[in-house]
């Protein structure tokens, strides 16, 4: 994440965490946890679209995060217990940030489709239908049903290249 994006956002993030927390240190301690999450996912391989979306889903599921950390600290952890989960968190935080990122862009894609290869595709992949049921279902044949299939997730193929 560039230095300029991070200044951009950086009193926006402040007053958000401000007011999940409620209190000035805990707003920076959140505040910094967001940081660096924003630092670790720009040294990955992460497509990124939108970036402020980015940043504030990043922002979002740190502070979930540290809200379940928090319901769970009444029990006592050693401190390499934690400091795994810590490492285990932020590898899952980044992963669902992902994972919300590109759902985003499929849906986007798929709804630009026409009505035929947006039906195939909801119906097999969405619902979990085969072929044969999709062709039912939308009163074709099976090898039409196979030729929207291939003409969607080559129009989707080439919409990702972009």
């Amino acid at each position: 994440m560039d230095n300029e994006l991070y200044e951009k956002y950086y009193k926006d993030l402040f007053k958000w965490c401000l007011a999940k927390t409620r209190n000035y240190v805990d707003a920076e301690d959140l505040l910094q946890d967001i940081s660096y999450q924003l630092i670790k996912s720009s040294s990955q391989n992460i497509l990124i679209v939108d970036e402020e979306r980015f940043i504030w889903k990043v922002a979002y599921y740190t502070w979930c995060k540290k809200v379940r950390d928090y319901s769970k600290q009444k029990k006592l952890v050693s401190l390499t217990d934690e400091l795994e989960n810590t490492i285990k968190g932020d590898i899952d935080i980044l992963k669902q940030v992902e994972t919300e990122e590109i759902k985003s862009i499929l849906n986007n894609i798929i709804e630009k489709l026409d009505t035929k290869c947006k039906n195939c595709i909801n119906l097999y992949y969405y619902e979990n239908l085969s072929i044969k049921e999709v062709a039912d279902k939308l009163s074709m044949k099976e090898s039409l049903v196979k030729y929207y299939l291939y003409q969607a997730r080559n129009k989707i193929r080439s919409e990702l290249e972009k």
